[in-house]
């Protein structure tokens, strides 16, 4: 019985006892009740057959960013008509849905805003009958499962790998960074990277730096930071901007970008990409795309440390590999890898800390540049 059922009984049961306590208009109330409720009882014997719910959700694997279609539909052999009233929860997010048992399909549409492995389902469904006086438990259908996976940037392929670069720097071999150009310099670039001769044919000019790039390389290990980001973005120095995206924007941002480094890199040198990180505080090294995709739509920040220290100990086992690291957080200090992407920080040139790159970006397009003049030259 539905909560209107419940009303018409209880305000049958007064009307009655209002007429047999003397008071003549509780009689047309009692009775008004005692017919509905027959109406009610008619329609649970008169509903023969089953109701069976179809439930599906297509595609069965997408990307953030993308819209998934579910369909509810109902089988239904019972003579007289009704209403199945349900939850439908599509990846995740419960909304509810009416529809007729005699009509078509109901579609729903949802955009796919987290990852992971998600779980689709009808709950409580119920088939109500006239007024909404009496209803019928109906068997859910099944679960659907869908694969969320990072959203995909369309970076530019991965240069191939060569001997040498063209400078013929012995860094180059070696996947390093090797000399580029010059430019002007910016604030928080090293000054050993001053180039005084350039800098001194233009003495009221802005000093002059070496800019230096990745050179080609054989293979390319992306490692994705597990560290958890503070909330609010940390500024890396005083010349970035207060403040920035939260915390966990910034890690999706961070696993959209070695997603899409991962097929760029595929695309780029032809060697199978590997992404090198933390799952379920055990290390993880994944190799191909659809591995990447599986461990990466599960990924989550870690709050213990270490995890990005263990990961790149592990990318730096394969010998003439050159390490890409792209961090949502503020590693600190000089790391063992050619790049280190900085997501959620104002756009800058890249400038050299030690050994490394370091590139600050805000968000997917402005990695998509960095990339492509940094990488994939």
């Amino acid at each position: 019985m539905t909560g209107n059922g419940a009303a018409v009984l209880l305000a049958g049961l007064g009307g009655a006892a209002a007429w047999w306590a003397g008071y003549p208009a509780g009689a047309p109330i009692g009775l008004a009740a005692a017919l509905l409720l027959l109406v009610a009882a008619a329609w649970r014997i008169g509903v023969t057959g089953p109701t069976r719910l179809t439930f599906t959700v297509d595609p069965g694997a997408v990307h953030r960013g993308d819209v998934v279609t579910a369909q509810l539909g109902v089988e239904c052999t019972a003579r007289w008509p009704g209403t199945v009233h349900a939850t439908v929860a599509v990846l995740g997010d419960p909304r509810p849905a009416t529809l007729p048992t005699a009509g078509p399909p109901v579609r729903l549409t949802r955009t796919a805003n987290r990852r992971g492995h998600l779980e689709s389902a009808v709950l409580q469904p119920r088939r109500i009958g006239p007024l909404w006086i009496a209803a019928r438990r109906v068997t859910p259908p099944p679960p659907v499962h869908t694969t969320v996976l990072p959203r995909r940037w369309p970076f530019a392929a991965a240069a191939p790998s060569s001997p040498t670069d063209d400078d013929g720097e012995a860094s180059a071999r070696a996947g390093g960074p090797v000399f580029a150009g010059l430019r002007e310099y910016a604030e928080g670039d090293d000054i050993r990277h001053i180039d005084w001769a350039a800098s001194a044919r233009a003495p009221t000019g802005p000093w002059i730096v070496r800019h230096r790039v990745l050179a080609r390389v054989a293979a390319i290990r992306i490692v994705l930071d597990p560290t958890r980001p503070a909330d609010p973005a940390t500024p890396a120095d005083p010349s970035d901007a207060a403040g920035g995206p939260g915390a966990a924007d910034r890690f999706e941002t961070a696993v959209d970008i070695a997603y899409s480094m991962a097929h760029a890199t595929a695309r780029g040198t032809g060697a199978p990409p590997t992404v090198v990180t933390v799952l379920d505080g055990r290390l993880a090294a994944p190799e191909g795309i659809a591995a990447i995709g599986d461990v990466l739509a599960r990924v989550a920040p870690a709050s213990t440390p270490g995890g990005l220290a263990a990961a790149l100990r592990h990318a730096g086992r394969t010998r003439g590999a050159t390490t890409v690291v792209v961090s949502a957080a503020d590693p600190g200090g000089p790391l063992d890898a050619a790049v280190l992407f900085r997501v959620g920080r104002p756009e800058r040139d890249a400038r050299r800390h030690g050994r490394t790159l370091v590139v600050d970006v805000p968000d997917l397009p402005a990695v998509a540049r960095a990339w492509a003049a940094v990488v994939a030259r």
